[in-house]
């Protein structure tokens, strides 16, 4: 199997708060070695205008040094603006790795737009906010749930990225585990080694290597009932493996309603790709 059989593009979504370049280049380097388009997906903040309704709200004028009312119009020129910078920079980086891309400016809610336009052909890319306090906000938490509940793929990028090259570690919850083709494929097509933690009860390893498709593995680390929830026993277990990517699926390992693909992905500095089942 290749990257490109299962997955046709990789859609990055862009907001205000994740509006970074060096994301940017991590997606369209993905996609490059994946031969994959890449769709840009600026999601225009809708709430501005529910907010701006309210009476009572104020904003901040920093020339003015006072609270005023909001003042809409600005707020939409403002974004609008911004929404065509994310678009000429996205342009910019996905022709200098040579990655087919298209853009599109759309209405929100982030978390709804998002798992609406994807597929089970796509790999929906959400790229971390570069300030902390971003991560923890409600609208952060439910934008990675709602790509969690989407039939795509899901790749968190974190805040600093440590490696771009390097082995692919797959966590196998299953000796057939999906994660495993799929890795075998990607490290295939990025030309890297790839490893597998076997996180199940070990077979014998004339079956392993009939469900590895013949690939040799740089290292196999047995983890029978290894959880991803606890990242830091993870992070240990798979050590300095130096690693540029971690693949595993969803199912018994998404905490549901939490973080922890983000967690691993800061824990470990590297992306981390989920896969549907």
């Amino acid at each position: 199997m290749s990257v490109r059989s299962q997955f046709k593009r990789a859609v990055l979504g862009l907001q205000l708060d994740v509006f970074d370049r060096k994301a940017v280049e991590v997606a369209a380097q993905l996609a490059e070695r994946l031969e994959l388009d890449l769709h840009g997906l600026f999601v225009l903040d809708d709430t501005l205008r529910e907010l701006a309704d309210y009476p009572s709200a104020r904003e901040f004028v920093l020339t003015a040094r006072d609270w005023q009312p909001i003042d809409l119009e600005r707020l939409l020129r403002e974004q609008d603006l911004a929404a065509r910078a994310a678009q000429r920079m996205f342009t910019q980086v996905a022709k200098a790795v040579h990655v087919p891309s298209t853009f599109e400016i759309v209405p929100g809610p982030a978390a709804r737009t998002f798992a609406s336009v994807s597929g089970a052909s796509d790999i929906l890319i959400i790229a971390e906010p570069r300030a902390a306090s971003a991560c923890v906000t409600h609208s952060f938490s439910l934008l990675v749930d709602a790509a969690m509940r989407s039939t795509a793929a899901v790749l968190l990028i974190p805040r600093s990225v440590l490696r771009r090259s390097g082995p692919i570690v797959v966590i196998a919850g299953a000796p057939n585990d999906t994660a495993i083709e799929v890795g075998s494929a990607i490290a295939t097509a990025a030309q890297e080694e790839m490893i597998v933690v076997e996180a199940y009860e070990r077979m014998t390893s004339t079956a392993r290597v009939a469900v590895m498709n013949g690939r040799s593995l740089m290292q196999r680390i047995p983890a029978t009932g290894v959880s991803l929830a606890d990242v830091r026993h993870l992070s240990k277990l798979i050590g300095i493996l130096n690693e540029s990517l971690i693949v595993f699926t969803r199912e018994g390992f998404y905490v549901d309603g939490g973080l922890t693909g983000i967690d691993i992905a800061e824990s470990r500095r590297v992306p981390v790709l989920i896969l549907e089942t």
